[in-house]
């Protein structure tokens, strides 16, 4: 499994020099060898980072697991919202709010809210990392670095929300 993972690993980071890129990827599966989405996730979210919104749909096509998880869905809320599919959009950020109704794992009202903020959508995003603070979602502890809520640094409750994190000034 960790090899056929690896090899999409490398396909999906575009390196230059296949060889390479295999066995890189290949020595980061080893490292997680119980999380398979991983390779799909971290190449989803670095695509966001360089806003080739257009790829990460295609790299979670490779695992239906993968876009069957709160990071995974949010990755295709941004994406598909950036590319102006406003419905496919709609149904992703849907499907993550009514799961932080069934459960906190997986960090679902954190993820809610990093599309509202990556959407320019400012209180939606407060309300609900308010709501993945009380439910004390684990992912919370990216707030501070996650650019998605780069949108949200010059409102006074940004500070507030970093405070009840725990993260100082």
């Amino acid at each position: 499994m960790w090899a056929k993972t690896a090899l999409i690993w490398a396909f999906n980071n575009d390196f230059k020099n296949t060889e390479k890129a295999v066995e890189q990827a290949t020595k980061r599966t080893k490292q997680v060898p119980l999380n398979p989405l991983l390779p799909y996730e971290e190449s989803a979210r670095a695509y966001l980072v360089q806003k080739q919104y257009h790829r990460i749909p295609a790299v979670l096509e490779f695992s239906p697991d993968a876009k069957s998880i709160p990071r995974g869905m949010a990755l295709l809320a941004i994406a598909y919202h950036k590319l102006g599919d406003a419905d496919k959009s709609h149904h992703q950020l849907e499907s993550l709010m009514e799961r932080s109704t069934e459960t906190a794992g997986g960090s679902p009202s954190f993820y809610t809210a990093m599309v509202y903020a990556s959407r320019g959508e400012t209180e939606q995003a407060f309300q609900w990392l308010e709501k993945s603070i009380e439910d004390n979602e684990i992912e919370v502890y990216w707030l501070k670095v996650e650019p998605e809520f780069e949108s949200l640094y010059g409102d006074p409750r940004w500070q507030e929300m970093l405070d009840k994190v725990g993260f100082p000034e």
